[in-house]
């Protein structure tokens, strides 16, 4: 289960009525189906969950302590139709994308609550409004990190070696353009999509990134100016990139995640902006 405070916050921009009909993704031990049925009345909260034990667990949970909530044991991304249209939709794991189904579900006007974020980054919590065509949009209102919906989750493995090594000197220090901060990591993951990131320590610390594709680089955090420190493979030059998305961060004046927000249309892209729809992040490439 999730931590109460953020339990708490997570439905406070729910912003549930009585009455209200709630689907909520990821039943866990069912305490949130508990607490949003205080909240709405009985026979209005519909919960799935992927795992299940889970799912057993959760209803034996919620039936003991007298609540009616409803227990689906299925995928979370597929919604479930039977109980909707819904007035709210709650997600509890990370997306990187947003289901059509969870539009499909939710009536317009409706509200999907949602941590949101990218390989790079799972950091931002989504409040969308769906709209009368199924399109839907809003901002992102708190950080968020929780564990990702499990289509969503990162690949492993790494990228073949096999196309030509490109060395380089970094233009900046490393440490300091992946500095762990919340906001920068969420504009980067959204300017380079697809980048993942792990560090190497010891003698000589590295950090490596790939795309999940066929491009992959290696930096050095010592020796970070040398001429060879930077190594970069494939079509796109990851390093390059993620500077430069730092860097455009930096001048929009290190906006924090809450300037950001989402449009999903209706057919299903995806478009993150700054301060407002019409001002979309320019991604490196798709």
């Amino acid at each position: 289960m999730s931590a109460l405070d953020i339990v708490c916050i997570k439905l406070g921009y729910l912003d549930l009525e009585p009455g209200q009909k709630v689907l909520d993704i990821g039943a866990g031990s069912g305490v949130n189906a508990a607490l949003m049925e205080e909240r709405t009345g009985p026979g209005n909260v519909f919960t799935i969950e992927v795992d299940e034990a889970l799912a057993r667990q959760a209803t034996h949970n919620l039936s003991t302590a007298g609540y009616t909530a409803r227990v689906v044991c299925g995928d979370g991304e597929s919604g479930y139709a039977d109980g909707a249209p819904y007035d709210r939709l709650i997600c509890t794991a990370s997306a990187r994308s947003i289901p059509g189904a969870w539009r499909e579900q939710v009536r317009p006007g409706g509200i999907i609550l949602t941590p949101y974020g990218t390989w790079f980054s799972s950091s931002g919590l989504l409040r969308l409004t769906v709209g009368e065509d199924g399109a839907a949009e809003g901002r992102f209102v708190h950080t968020a990190a929780y564990m990702w919906l499990r289509a969503h989750r990162e690949p492993g493995g790494r990228p073949p070696r096999e196309s030509e090594e490109r060395l380089s000197a970094s233009a900046a220090e490393p440490d300091k353009i992946l500095d762990g901060d919340w906001h920068a990591d969420f504009a980067i993951g959204h300017l380079v999509p697809g980048l993942t990131m792990r560090r190497v320590s010891g003698d000589q610390r590295r950090i490596l990134l790939w795309d999940g594709k066929e491009s992959f680089a290696s930096v050095c955090c010592d020796g970070w100016d040398e001429a060879d420190s930077v190594l970069q493979q494939g079509p796109r030059s990851l390093w390059d990139e993620v500077l430069a998305a730092r860097s455009w961060w930096d001048e929009q004046g290190r906006p924090e995640i809450t300037r950001f927000g989402l449009t999903v249309t209706a057919d299903g892209e995806h478009h993150v902006w700054l301060d407002a729809p019409q001002n979309r992040l320019l991604r490196s490439r798709t």
